[in-house]
């Protein structure tokens, strides 16, 4: 009995293991603004890199969890002031496996790790969405529309931003 059982198991995880991707990919965000307590300054163009892990089940729908690092990015209203984010997700996504178009849904807690700003920093929540598009094996474009939630001062605010990337997925065998 221990063999079926030990057999099972392994059986199971490479299975998983075949059906996994890794994802990564970097971009820019074009449009951004923060709000909150009558607080309304755009937010210059900034970078992130990402990165994720989605475990594949039913053949187009995938689960799993990620993290972006949005990079220092000013406020545009020259206060001279600058942010950093990190946030951590989990994430579902469903594609159109023939076309290679699909959808993204991300929700998770976003810390702020650096800032200009004075007070105490808390993060907050974090969701976006994106519709992306697999170019050619492995190499993938996204749109994304992302919202950061972040507390200073004991004021609550949000970060929202459109953004544009590229990326590859690394099939795990």
């Amino acid at each position: 009995m221990k063999k079926v059982i030990s057999a099972a198991a392994v059986l199971l995880f490479f299975a998983g293991v075949g059906f996994a991707e890794l994802n990564v990919k970097i971009g820019v965000d074009v449009l951004g603004n923060i709000k909150g307590d009558g607080y309304n300054p755009d937010v210059k163009v900034g970078s992130t890199l990402s990165g994720e892990y989605l475990y594949t089940l039913l053949g187009a729908v995938g689960l799993g969890a990620g993290f972006e690092y949005l990079y220092s990015r000013p406020i545009d209203e020259g206060a001279n002031l600058e942010f950093t984010f990190l946030p951590i997700y989990a994430t579902a996504k469903v594609k159109v496996p023939i076309v290679g178009v699909y959808a993204k849904a991300n929700a998770g807690f976003n810390t702020i790790i650096a800032s200009d700003f004075s007070g105490d920093k808390k993060g907050g929540f974090f969701v976006s969405g994106a519709l992306g598009w697999e170019i050619l094996a492995g190499l993938f474009t996204e749109i994304s529309y992302g919202s950061y939630g972040f507390s200073i001062g004991g004021n609550d605010y949000e970060y929202r931003k459109i953004g544009l990337s590229v990326g590859y997925s690394f099939k795990l065998i």
